[in-house]
């Protein structure tokens, strides 16, 4: 039997590595809610998710989905430029 692509990746145990897109994506999304001096249950409150979830977006374990990167770019007040750039 071919090996479960899950069982390098960690997926059964619930561990699975988003990679280094969502890390910079999830610290960018940290750094514009600190400059909007914004709690993480602020942002959670405006986009729908907990604050649990949008610590494990900031730290990259977790996707954000196509569909809701308006409503998080509104919430930040930015647009895909700056919530997609590499550099501060």
């Amino acid at each position: 039997l071919p090996e479960d692509p899950r069982a390098r990746t960690g997926a059964r145990q619930g561990k699975v590595e988003m990679g280094p897109f969502y890390r910079r994506l999830g610290h960018r999304i940290a750094v514009l809610r600190e400059g909007l001096r914004m709690t993480q249950a602020e942002l959670g409150d405006e986009m729908g998710w907990t604050r649990a979830h949008v610590s494990l977006v900031e730290q990259g374990k977790s996707r954000v989905l196509l569909h809701q990167l308006p409503m998080l770019m509104k919430a930040l007040r930015c647009g895909v430029v700056h919530l997609m750039a590499r550099r501060e």
